[in-house]
């Protein structure tokens, strides 16, 4: 992993964020993060700092405007949801709440 989040081939973008090795390098919930981009919505997010890995597999549309808001609920998910509740350690807490907000994404639907 230590190479492939290495400085020495990195793309900075309009965005922020960055890119290098196969890995987008951005910071989310305040954390230094790293994640996989896949295809229609399938992602790998690292946060090393939390130990936490998120792996996410969805279907987004090919209507490109609805593609952007699918992935941004998925940004949201992290920095909104999964990351505040492994950094406060109730992620279980957490867990019965995120149905209600996130409910198509949580739970298979």
């Amino acid at each position: 992993m230590d190479r492939t989040i290495s400085q020495t081939a990195h793309a900075l973008l309009r965005s922020g964020r960055q890119y290098g090795y196969l890995w987008w390098i951005d910071r989310l919930a305040g954390h230094q993060s790293y994640f996989a981009w896949g295809h229609s919505g399938q992602f790998i997010f690292v946060v090393p700092d939390l130990k936490m890995v998120v792996v996410t597999t969805s279907a987004a549309t090919t209507e490109r405007e609805e593609r952007r808001e699918h992935h941004q609920a998925i940004y949201d998910l992290m920095e909104e949801a999964l990351i505040p509740a492994v950094k406060s350690g109730k992620a279980a807490e957490y867990s019965k709440g995120l149905e209600r907000s996130y409910g198509q994404f949580v739970g298979g639907r």
